[in-house]
């Protein structure tokens, strides 16, 4: 899942994601957050993959223009080498479209 904004801020978002990643988990399957700021939030859930940002004020959202060195060879090598079967890449990030 890529999203820009997650704990510890809370937001619809944020819950949706949280619930989805929960109920994935659940289920049996591996699921990996990839999100912005937060570096110093130690995080409960396993896999959540966190990348320098700049907040925006104190509105829980974070401005960055890329994924770290290391979050990107996570995502890329893994799935260059198979190693994770990713099936389903969710992107939550409000006001941006692709």
């Amino acid at each position: 899942m890529l999203t820009d904004t997650y704990e510890p801020y809370i937001s619809g978002v944020t819950h949706h994601i949280s619930l989805t990643k929960s109920t994935l988990d659940t289920e049996g399957h591996k699921v990996f957050v990839f999100t912005f700021g937060g570096q110093d939030y130690v995080d409960e859930e396993l896999y959540v993959i966190r990348s320098p940002a700049v907040p925006l004020a104190d509105t829980g959202y974070n401005l960055s223009f890329r994924y770290s060195r290391s979050a990107q060879h996570k995502l890329g090598s893994s799935l260059a080498r198979n190693t994770i079967s990713m099936n389903i890449i969710i992107a939550q990030c409000p006001g941006v479209s692709t």
